[in-house]
């Protein structure tokens, strides 16, 4: 029954996010040799500035008076939910509402919903820096790598900190930074050892970070 039901709250929201990520690497390698014994010797630095801002605005009016469902039902039909062994209920109509809501403004109380709003606004930034050395040689069947990779990190976040009443309304927002920076050091060792045409002995140790 579309009139035991009524519209409780209207909400308009604007989401809009920003996203960049720019990456850049180089790396050079250098053949070399001793005595019978051949290598490489490699160097390479690698780069990533990522940021990420959203700013969400929230509208939301409520109703003065009751407004029943009978008001803004939609057309739509579907004798075929679950297979036709449930009748599908009415539905509304957006088009309604929000024609409704611009020809009745007066009939509706609200406007800015800071407690929806500011707790989704941010700013995030993250700098990684990173270089790397690696050295392989060969001694006949044996093969050996090893190298190092540093890692420095800085992160950089802004939201907001939103304070509620007694009643849990909005009472006031303050802007929240945080910083962070760290430096990591990751070492590898690598060894193969060929025993013939098809099997190969490796045994390795490394170090390293996972991220999100």
């Amino acid at each position: 029954d579309p009139t035991a039901y009524a519209l409780s709250r209207l909400s308009f929201q604007d989401d809009r996010t920003f996203e960049r990520d720019v990456v850049g690497d180089i790396a050079v390698n250098r053949p070399y040799s001793v005595g019978s014994h051949y290598g490489s010797f490699e160097v390479g630095f690698k780069g990533w500035d990522a940021n990420k801002t959203q700013s969400f605005n929230e509208q939301s009016f409520n109703p003065t008076g009751t407004l029943p469902m009978s008001l803004f039902l939609n057309s739509f039909v579907n004798h075929d939910y679950y297979f036709g062994h449930y009748t599908f209920g009415p539905t509304t109509d957006y088009n309604k509402i929000l024609a409704y809501f611009n020809a009745h403004p007066n009939e509706f109380t609200g406007g800015f919903n800071a407690v929806n709003s500011f707790p989704n606004d941010f700013d995030a930034s993250e700098r990684i820096y990173a270089g790397y050395v690696m050295n392989t040689i060969g001694f006949g069947r044996l093969r050996l790598q090893t190298g190092v990779r540093i890692e420095a990190t800085k992160d950089s976040l802004l939201g907001n900190v939103v304070v509620l009443d007694s009643n849990g309304d909005f009472s006031s927002t303050s802007p929240f930074p945080a910083k962070n920076s760290y430096t990591n050091v990751f070492p590898s060792v690598q060894a193969q050892f060929r025993l013939n045409s098809d099997t190969v002995l490796r045994a390795t140790y490394g170090m390293g970070i996972a991220r999100p």
